[in-house]
């Protein structure tokens, strides 16, 4: 199965898992529920069950690809062991060193089902390579550990934890393209998938957070992910995986220095984490987590500008980035106006940077024809692109018959469950239609050429409408992690094989912002979206069996 076709089954999996468990958090037993407290954000009890829903997404369209080699059969049974663990931890409580028994569980049985291992640190010397010999598990699982750790650690904001995922494990799959690695490439675009499907319902303000079972799930494939990549004869550097891992390395590091400096346990909990000094020097929530994104984003372009640069100088940039910022952190605590003068930028000059510009004034009827060219356009993107769609499978058409029967019968009966239908419905007729039309032998063809076309209206009708209506559109913060991905996508380097991926990405991004322009209307375009989805799902079923 195609690894995109894998994403868009990840995808729908947790977005499914993910309504269900917020449906059922109302019967929840307490201990699923995340309290209000005095390190916590939020005021009133949030199920803490995403974990499971990011898991089931991720990990069920994998056992279809086992076969691939060893590393996706360690990594499913290490990840089942830290999901255990992870879902008595949420339940529960558990005490941190029954805690880290699983973690150094999980990460043993993983190594040793799959042989994936951390055999050599690069050359850190010019013509010395720096091989771990009988000392690579012990490597390999101290990696890992801090890899789950640091994205657990990372994880105190909506959204914060799962949208840093997001941005690693996009580059992950794209370094993994390059360097043609099936293995690699399956698990993070199954994890992307499922990150996907559950954050729309995470970001600010979040109805379900992903509790201890998502952020070690998530830390311990980041960790797979980046050994798998740089080990092995890799192309890329060992070191590599420092960059990668971006802000929740650095956080760590920062908030262990901390706590080592003040005399205090390196496990002991406080406020000393990023996110916690954002809000408490003027930052609100939202503001808060896109600085950190805007960060992360900027290591993984700084690691991926350096991936074939020597090991060395890659291990030489990086002591020396964490040596500045510990230093700026000591001069901070030292200097009471070096703290003031923080304090006024980011109250001041972020702030304004991220609090949206005041939508442009245009004449009400301009605004209404905008509306309409938007919704021609968009409604005949989604109804001519399944006619023109090639090499449909029966299967796949059989099953979206049965999304539209699904569709049908919940319109009638669970209006509530319904919006969650049509968001997935077209999501899913997005995707498809968008890789079979990347995937068709005939480029320049009428059908893809069509299609060219309607794509190119969509977006010059998407912007003409964002920009002159007085509505405040802003992106959410899900929005603004898909776009971060497209751009980034976009300025890489482009081989025989990319720019059909980069058209992929950035036709489904534009699609999906279209969508969730559409969802914030469906007060008043109920009916005709729905009357719309069920068109396109039969559309397909019919294209499936011509």
């Amino acid at each position: 199965m195609s690894p995109l076709l894998l994403l868009v089954l990840a995808l729908i999996l947790s977005a499914s898992v993910s309504a269900l468990l917020v449906r059922a958090s109302t019967h929840a037993a307490k201990g699923f529920m995340d309290q209000p407290g005095h390190r916590k954000v939020h005021d009133h009890p949030i199920p803490r069950t995403g974990g499971i829903a990011v898991f089931v997404g991720a990990v069920a369209p994998m056992l279809s690809q086992l076969g691939l080699d060893r590393l996706l059969t360690g990594f499913a049974a290490g990840a089942v062991i830290l999901v255990i663990f992870g879902m008595v931890d949420d339940y529960r409580g558990l005490d941190f060193r029954l805690k880290f028994l699983g973690q150094l569980l999980a990460c043993t049985v993983m190594v040793l089902l799959s042989g994936l291992g951390i055999h050599t640190l690069g050359e850190l010397w010019p013509g010395v390579e720096v091989g771990l010999g009988a000392l690579w598990p012990v490597a390999t699982i101290f990696f890992l550990l801090t890899a789950i750790n640091a994205v657990n650690f990372s994880d105190g904001l909506d959204g914060l934890a799962g949208g840093i995922s997001l941005l690693i494990l996009a580059c992950v799959a794209l370094m993994a393209f390059f360097s043609e690695q099936p293995t690699v490439l399956v698990i993070s675009l199954c994890a992307v998938g499922g990150l996907i499907g559950f954050l729309r319902l995470n970001v600010h303000p979040a109805v379900i957070f992903m509790g201890d079972t998502g952020s070690q799930f998530l830390g311990y494939t980041l960790g797979v992910c980046l050994i798998a990549l740089t080990q092995q004869h890799s192309i890329y550097s060992p070191v590599l995986p420092l960059f990668l891992l971006g802000t929740p390395l650095l956080d760590l590091i920062m908030v262990v220095y901390q706590r080592l400096a003040k005399g205090q346990s390196p496990f002991r909990p406080d406020q000393n984490h990023l996110h916690h000094k954002l809000l408490l020097n003027g930052l609100d929530h939202a503001q808060s987590v896109t600085l950190i994104h805007a960060g992360n984003l900027l290591m993984l372009a700084l690691g991926f500008s350096l991936r074939f640069s020597r090991d060395y100088l890659l291990a030489g940039i990086y002591v020396g980035l964490v040596s500045a910022l510990l230093c700026i952190i000591s001069g901070i605590r030292r200097s009471y106006p070096l703290r003031v003068r923080i304090q006024e930028l980011l109250h001041t000059g972020f702030r304004a940077l991220v609090a949206g510009a005041i939508p442009l004034y245009s004449p009400p009827a301009l605004v209404r024809a905008a509306w309409l060219i938007f919704a021609s356009t968009f409604a005949a993107t989604f109804l001519f692109l399944p006619v023109l769609a090639v090499n449909l499978d029966n299967r796949l058409g059989a099953g979206f018959l049965a999304v539209a029967v699904v569709g049908a019968l919940l319109y009638k009966t669970s209006p509530r469950w319904f919006d969650q239908y049509l968001r997935l419905a077209a999501y899913s007729t997005l995707l498809v239609v968008v890789i079979t039309h990347a995937n068709a032998e005939l480029p320049a063809s009428l059908a893809s050429q069509i299609d060219r076309g309607l794509f190119i209206a969509l977006g010059i009708a998407y912007c003409a409408y964002v920009v002159l209506s007085r509505e405040h559109l802003r992106p959410d913060g899900m929005d603004t992690l898909l776009i971060a991905i497209a751009v980034f996508a976009l300025f890489t380097p482009i081989t025989e094989r990319f720019p059909s991926a980069q058209v992929v990405l950035a036709k489904t991004l534009l699609g999906g912002l279209c969508i969730n322009l559409v969802m914030n209307k469906l007060d008043s375009f109920r009916r005709p979206f729905a009357l719309l989805c069920l068109a396109s799902c039969l559309a397909i079923f019919t294209r499936s069996v011509l």
